[in-house]
């Protein structure tokens, strides 16, 4: 259907919800994207609803700004005598590996070297042999040579 045959099909399928909006806001305007005929009115009315609507709505009494958490981890002592390292990076390290693969285990630690954890676990007093607690991993730790406190 082309032309004027698709605009009466149109306006047939559509004449009850144009008659109801004639209610509710006024008399309906011919409107046309091709030809550009009642753009001007159609965009200035809807501006008009626009301005009357934010005029309406209450001014804020008070704002809300979220401001993320500074990223990090701390070391702590654990109450076994051994350490925990507490943080979403550092946990995350370790949660999403699976560490019973060599590569793994190897992304795993050099995300936590990244993220200076083997630097602050010396810095805490932690010793080889000592076990250490990141999320639910546990483990020995061991030092690494080119770690300095």
């Amino acid at each position: 259907m082309t032309g004027a045959r698709h605009n009466l099909a149109f306006l047939v399928c559509y004449l009850p919800i144009l008659e109801e909006g004639e209610k509710h806001v006024g008399k309906l305007q011919p409107l046309s994207g091709v030809t550009g005929e009642g753009l001007p009115a159609f965009v200035g009315r809807v501006a008009d609803l626009v301005r009357e609507a934010r005029a309406a709505e209450p001014a804020p009494e008070a704002f809300v700004v979220f401001r993320p958490v500074a990223e990090g981890f701390r070391v702590e002592r654990a109450d076994d005598g051994g350490w925990v390292v507490v943080g979403r990076e550092a946990e995350r390290a370790v949660a999403l590996s699976d560490l019973t693969n060599p590569e793994a285990l190897a992304f795993a630690q050099h995300r936590l070297a990244r993220l200076g954890v083997d630097r602050a676990l010396a810095r805490a007093g932690v010793r080889a042999g000592d076990t250490v607690h990141i999320g639910k991993l546990s483990f020995d730790y061991e030092p690494d040579e080119q770690v300095t406190r």
